[in-house]
């Protein structure tokens, strides 16, 4: 019962409230769905905080939802490395890929500051398309668009850096 132990730990608001509608505006996953379907979506997010320096979502687990930043900033690791490849702010969010495929998170996500943030569960969105097939489709469309935007902007990143040291 993973999902209960995670479900625990993130709190359901009372309802649609219009910070959270106004936030999912702006998130390009949201972007194109009418007033109606947004505060549909804002009722069943869930809300958490993370302390400075806790880790959010650790690269190898299971992933079960994505993340949206309402406010702090997350930096995003590969635990290989070590190293920052990005780091996060207000209205980013990460860990969308775990919406549409069952494999492990391909990064460590850790709070660089106190953070509030939104969570998108993969079972949420599977009743979400259930009960509003119309609603779901766009969510999912719109998923797999910025899953093959990401996919492009790193095919590009690695024919640089492979340019850079003398690949290819």
């Amino acid at each position: 019962m993973v999902m209960d132990s995670l479900k625990s730990m993130f709190k359901k608001g009372p309802g649609p409230d219009k910070e959270v509608v106004s936030i999912l505006k702006k998130i390009p996953v949201f972007q194109g769905l009418t007033a109606g379907e947004l505060t549909s979506v804002a009722a069943i997010m869930h809300k958490r905080e993370f302390n400075k320096g806790e880790v959010i979502m650790r690269q190898g687990s299971a992933g079960h939802g994505m993340y949206i930043i309402v406010d702090g900033s997350v930096a995003i690791s590969e635990d290989s490395a070590g190293k920052a490849l990005a780091e996060l702010h207000n209205g980013d969010f990460f860990g969308e890929m775990a919406l549409l495929y069952k494999s492990p998170r391909m990064a460590t996500a850790t709070a660089r500051t106190h953070c509030k943030v939104l969570s998108f569960f993969q079972t949420t969105l599977t009743k979400l398309a259930s009960d509003s097939p119309a609603l779901g489709s766009k969510i999912i469309s719109r998923l797999t668009g910025i899953a093959e935007q990401r996919l492009h902007m790193t095919k590009e990143q690695v024919a640089a850096l492979k340019k850079e040291l003398g690949g290819e």
